[in-house]
């Protein structure tokens, strides 16, 4: 028969930490980017994008 409830509830806690890491990751990487600013990429008021 297939798996045990107990293992596939681990199995899910596995997988969520890992794509919160891998979340983290990406924000880290985002932000660093030329242009970019942090708060959801929220420039401060009057500001303006670059062509």
């Amino acid at each position: 028969m297939g798996r045990k409830p107990d293992e596939v509830k681990a199995d899910i806690e596995r997988t969520r930490a890992r794509l919160g890491e891998d979340l983290d990751t990406l924000t880290e990487k985002g932000d660093s980017l030329p242009g970019r600013h942090p708060a959801g990429g929220r420039r401060p008021s009057g500001s303006r994008r670059c062509p």
